[in-house]
């Protein structure tokens, strides 16, 4: 276990060195130790102000797994590949966290600390990555930073020993291998792997984010291909393929989880939204109109949903000291929000559809989230994904930045 656990100190060293020279910069290290200081703030919350929690949760399953390495390597890797109810968990999500859990607890001396701080670094290495690529084009510098590496909720949710930790590198490896053929090149083999592999991740542990991925990458990619090998179509066809094109995902999401069957997704919705209502005060929730699992009803308090999960809780909703943070962060996203609709034509100046694909996710899965998850802070741990996504589209398609700063520069 020493000895794994010293390789395992060199493996994150050499990561970190290799990412550093990418994009050498004095703030990388300024990043990187406040990643890690978010890593600890989280365990010392969880452990101390919450007095327990998943975290906790998923340590003691990882280090009961790692038991069986004492009846023999091949006894532990039987059951690391066929998991049996470890800390009297079924669930299939936690299970298949436990086990990640158990791997890379064995490079790091089974040390809760250290599992943390090994999760966050490869997280914020996942995040610094995908910048690199993005300010190769100067006008994402700023956008780029503050969406991936600097934005409060996601540097706290995505650090530690939390699922959001690991779900996050994968949503950072599929937009990572993106890159290239958005500017129009082709994939690199190991970019393709990597988005594989994050997808996986991501199905694994969050399925309803994998299923709105899904849901809009395949149009996104089938109408740009059609884009480009024909380029004097009409826009209008474009359209046309992009908005049939949902229609395969469509068909694929009934099947990846038995929560997305047709007969039973608007029900399993609302008995989420009850479940979570039951155990939350009033004062911490959303609350809707009348739920019910039917389309009109989930249409009409859709964008009630899609509000609540982006921007709340405003200040004047908060309850304690964290959710004050959290929504004075929501507050400014707010502003910022209005602030790049009232200069919306700056919108028309880039590719629409990968705008449109973009606020497509972020609005389906904010609004699923908020109606079956009603209670804020859950809700702002599982949103934290999307908000580098928000983030990018305000700050750098709506043009914020630029447009601030230029008032700044008047006054």
């Amino acid at each position: 276990m020493v000895f794994s656990g010293i390789a395992g100190c060199i493996v994150i060293l050499i990561l970190i060195f290799r990412a550093r020279l990418l994009a050498p910069s004095g703030f990388f290290w300024i990043l990187l130790t406040l990643k890690i200081v978010f890593a600890v703030a989280a365990g010392f919350i969880y452990k101390i102000y919450y007095g327990g929690g998943d975290t906790l949760t998923f340590y003691k399953g990882a280090i009961s797994l790692n038991q069986y390495l004492n009846d023999g390597l091949f006894v532990y890797l039987n059951h690391l590949i066929d998991p049996i109810n470890y800390g009297n968990l079924t669930e299939p999500r936690t299970e298949f966290f436990i086990r990640m859990v158990s791997v890379v607890s064995l490079f790091s001396f089974e040390n809760y600390w250290i599992i943390s701080i090994y999760f966050s670094v490869l997280s914020f290495l996942c995040c610094w990555v995908l910048f690199v690529d993005l300010i190769k084009d100067k006008d994402f510098f700023k956008p780029a930073i503050m969406a991936t590496l600097l934005l409060p909720s996601v540097l706290f949710w995505s650090s530690g020993l939390l699922k959001e930790t690991v779900a996050l590198m994968g949503i950072m490896m599929i937009c990572w291998a993106l890159i290239p053929f958005i500017n129009k090149k082709r994939i690199p083999t190991f970019r393709v792997v990597l988005a594989v592999i994050g997808f996986y991740i991501i199905y694994s542990l969050k399925y309803y984010y994998a299923a709105t991925i899904a849901l809009v990458l395949f149009p996104l990619i089938v109408s740009l291909i059609v884009k480009r090998s024909f380029p004097k179509k009409q826009i209008v066809r474009v359209y046309g393929v992009y908005l049939i094109s949902f229609l395969a995902p469509l068909a694929v999401i009934n099947y990846m989880h038995y929560n997305f069957h047709y007969s039973r997704i608007l029900t399993v919705i609302v008995d989420n939204f009850l479940l979570y209502g039951q155990n939350s005060e009033s004062f911490n929730q959303i609350s809707y109109n009348g739920l019910e699992p039917t389309l009109a009803s989930i249409g009409i308090n859709f964008p009630y949903a899609v509000f609540g999960a982006l921007f709340r809780p405003l200040p004047w909703e908060s309850w304690n000291f964290i959710s004050f943070l959290i929504s004075m962060e929501n507050l400014i996203l707010l502003a910022l929000f209005i602030y790049s609709l009232y200069h919306w034509k700056h919108f028309l100046k880039y590719d629409s559809l990968i705008l449109i694909t973009a606020l497509i996710f972020v609005i389906i899965t904010s609004g699923a989230l908020a109606l079956s998850t009603p209670n804020f802070g859950t809700l702002s741990r599982y949103t934290s994904l999307l908000k580098p996504i928000l983030v990018l589209v305000i700050m750098h398609y709506g043009n914020v930045y630029q447009e601030l700063s230029h008032q700044l520069r008047r006054f």
